[in-house]
């Protein structure tokens, strides 16, 4: 069961492997353009009104009251390159799936002789999106046992980029995870993750007690461990619960006298008992509760 990622998870994957292609992305971006244009999404004439009309926004926000005279014509169309990526990154996370811009990234890389597992083995782990990272370690993982020895050390750094961006950033906690979780197990953990953030610390220490007690060869079959079916919420959309309701104002409760949070209890229960998820969160939650 795999959840979607939000419009702005989605975008910021997007942007991020683009990133990582300062001088290719020019050439990826021109494609995804014409997907977009091609599949009717937005027409090319409204697009480049819009990138116009934004950039004319962006001159007024930078003090330029007198474009003609204030801003050289260079300066003018570099302005409107920039805008014109950040709207195609936009509409391509919103409309189109990740893996259309994956394979057009390749499809450039091909082309300019560098092969799909050449192309895995190049991410930047720390810099790259998790769906990226993800392929790499699996592009290891299958490799031969001769050709795998040797990148060992790049499959650990990828298992700590991704213990620590879906379970937790604690250095000692990921020492030990890293050792006893495979990349098959964090997969799963991330199929079974609602919502953006960390899995948080009570969730993270049981997956990881539970991975030590099946796998621990002192225990063997004498391990009977039994785990309900689990599904994990990220603790990101604690605080878009929060802030969505603004509930901002109790954040300071921690810093009352016991008194003060004494009388404030039945006021936050009520708030928390009436306050709305967004949209997508609800979503992924009904999703859950249909498959299970």
């Amino acid at each position: 069961m795999d959840f979607l990622p939000n419009s702005s998870e989605r975008l910021l994957s997007l942007t991020i492997a683009l990133g990582q292609y300062p001088i290719l992305g020019t050439k990826i971006r021109a494609r995804m353009r014409a997907e977009l244009f091609n599949r009717g999404i937005i027409d090319q004439k409204e697009f480049e009104a819009q990138v116009r009309s934004e950039a004319i926004q962006t001159q007024k926000m930078e003090g330029i009251d007198n474009p003609y005279y204030q801003e050289p014509s260079e300066i003018w169309e570099t302005r409107k390159s920039v805008l014109r990526d950040q709207l195609t990154d936009l509409l391509f996370s919103r409309h189109l799936p990740f893996e259309l811009m994956e394979t057009m990234i390749s499809e450039v890389l091909v082309e300019k002789g560098i092969t799909p597992t050449e192309q895995h083995l190049a991410i930047n782990p720390e810099l790259a999106p998790l769906d990226l990272v993800f392929e790499q370690a699996m592009t290891i993982e299958r490799m031969p046992e001769e050709s795998k020895a040797r990148l060992i050390p790049r499959l650990e750094e990828t298992k700590v980029v991704l213990i620590r961006s879906m379970i937790s950033d604690q250095l000692r906690y990921i020492n030990i995870a890293k050792e006893w979780l495979t990349v098959n197990d964090l997969a799963e953990i991330r199929r079974r993750k609602i919502g953006a953030g960390r899995i948080g610390g009570k969730s993270a220490g049981m997956l990881l007690a539970q991975h030590i007690l099946k796998n621990s060869p002192e225990l063997g079959e004498n391990a009977n461990i039994s785990v309900p079916e689990s599904f994990y919420v990220g603790a990101d959309e604690f605080y878009n619960f929060i802030a969505l309701n603004n509930f901002v104002g109790w954040n300071d409760q921690k810093y009352k006298t016991e008194e003060e949070m004494r009388a404030d209890f039945s006021k936050i229960e009520q708030d928390f008992q009436t306050g709305d998820f967004a949209p997508y969160f609800l979503d992924q939650i009904q999703t859950m509760l249909i498959k299970i």
